[in-house]
């Protein structure tokens, strides 16, 4: 059986029309206690698209916090966690 290298899996663009308000985002977790780790990570994705589609950028201050956003939104795409 060949082993599997890559951990990166893209998938294939769907045709969603750029310029369509309406489209699905993805969604990525900032987990930091520090509100400017959300400041400047909004600020550095705020144009930033994949496959046609933008980003979410959803925030927790706290641990618990982080539980919390993750059981509300079991579709997140990518989670930036301070530890």
């Amino acid at each position: 059986m060949a082993e599997q290298d890559d951990v990166l899996h893209l998938i294939e663009d769907s045709g969603v029309d750029q310029d369509d308000h309406s489209a699905r985002k993805w969604k990525i977790a900032v987990i930091d206690d520090d509100h400017a780790v959300h400041e400047s990570t909004r600020f550095a994705l705020s144009d930033y698209n994949l496959n046609g589609q933008g980003l979410e950028i959803l925030s927790a201050y706290s641990a618990a916090e982080g539980r919390t956003l993750m059981r509300e939104h079991p579709d997140v795409a990518a989670v930036l966690l301070d530890f």
